[in-house]
């Protein structure tokens, strides 16, 4: 690491324990460590919430044997470990020592807030849609009075309404009877019979 990775020998630390790692990386003592692609899937399987693995993996050649010169075991070992690699064993071993492996880590004290959505990201959306949905209402309702001068009654009903929701002080059946109360003599539907007779 030193002379490929130009890293200074004051900044690498060595262990001698993988139990080591973690405590390490809670207490800040050490930021990254370089692993053995089998040792790190190891810890990644035990400390599953806590750390991750990045950066390029580089395989290296493996483990090497050796035989006596001329060995009769050296061709059926080649073709044993060939026939184990193809097949997809070997992955099938290494997927199955990684399952039994049970994730002992714990929830960090100071993990980040959850990125999950909540109502109060969408209040301008809430405002915006409110408030352009309130002016098309009032913008109808203006129109319609402006369009209909017949049914005043309507008319009347429909800005005690717009009126009611925005003061807020009086529940909309008592607006409407005190609207009824005033005009005793033009019930809603007078204007429809004045205009059937007409």
């Amino acid at each position: 690491m030193v002379e490929v990775l130009h890293f200074h020998p004051n900044n690498i630390k060595n262990f001698s324990s993988g139990d080591q790692y973690a405590p390490a990386f809670r207490s800040k003592e050490i930021s990254a460590i370089f692993l053995d692609r089998a040792l790190a899937k190891v810890f990644l399987a035990e400390n599953c919430k806590s750390f991750t693995m990045t950066g390029p993996t580089y395989k290296n050649g493996g483990f090497g044997f050796a035989f006596p010169r001329g060995s009769q075991l050296l061709p059926s070992v080649s073709q044993a470990m060939l026939k184990v690699s193809e097949s997809g064993k070997l992955q099938d071993l290494e997927n199955a020592m990684l399952a039994s492996e049970k994730c002992t880590d714990i929830e960090p004290d100071d993990e980040p807030p959850s990125l999950s959505l909540s109502p109060s990201y969408f209040w301008v959306l809430f405002v915006f849609a409110g408030g352009t949905s309130s002016m098309a209402l009032a913008i109808y309702i203006f129109r319609a009075c402006i369009s209909v001068s017949e049914h005043k009654a309507i008319c009347k009903l429909m800005m005690a309404v717009l009126k009611q929701w925005w003061n807020k002080k009086r529940r909309f059946s008592r607006r409407v009877s005190e609207i009824a109360e005033s005009t005793p003599g033009n019930p809603p539907n007078a204007s429809n019979s004045q205009a059937g007779e007409v």
